[in-house]
């Protein structure tokens, strides 16, 4: 499976490369993706799966369906025997909202929320009630990346300690079924 979660270049610059050498996968792009992502989908003869709402797509993983409008949005949720993952692309429609909805979706609370947090640039100030609705929806362990921005993953590191998990391209968290 591969879920692209927005259409940003560096979420989906991949994507023909990836097809090229396996093409006998499930591609899940928001229906609000153009026309020329998924016919590349379907031209490469990949199963292109269009999301409109919140759906599960296989035992224990689910997707939001699409958040926000300005830049549409899907985050990934996966139950796990310590409670649900959250992980996400850049939550360009704001992070809290897509705990709120993964949790929501997933029937849930927040183990781990992993990826972007879209704070790059973001006050400390606006940081900090970030990182206090964090603790409000009981996230246990972060591991932001991305376009959270330096500034902020400090923070967050700072606030969860132990519970704080390094992230980057490469890095393999397991976590209890």
């Amino acid at each position: 499976m591969v879920v692209l979660s927005h259409l940003h270049g560096d979420h989906t610059g991949g994507l023909a490369d990836f097809l090229g050498l396996n093409r006998q996968v499930e591609v899940y792009l928001l229906d609000s993706s153009p026309r020329s992502l998924k016919r590349k989908v379907t031209d490469a003869g990949a199963q292109l799966v269009v999301i409109r709402e919140s759906e599960q797509i296989c035992q224990g993983a689910f997707l939001t369906g699409q958040m926000g409008n300005v830049i549409p949005e899907q985050a990934l949720v996966l139950k796990t025997g310590q409670g649900l993952a959250i992980i996400t692309g850049c939550a360009h429609p704001g992070i809290t909202g897509v705990i709120e909805r993964g949790c929501e979706i997933g029937e849930g609370s927040a183990y781990l929320v992993m990826g972007g947090f879209h704070l790059c640039g973001a006050f400390r100030q606006r940081v900090g009630e970030i990182l206090d609705k964090f603790q409000d929806l009981g996230v246990v362990k972060v591991s932001p990346c991305h376009c959270t921005g330096p500034e902020a993953i400090k923070m967050f590191r700072e606030a969860y300690g132990e519970n704080y998990i390094q992230n980057g391209v490469g890095q393999v968290i397991t976590l209890k079924r």
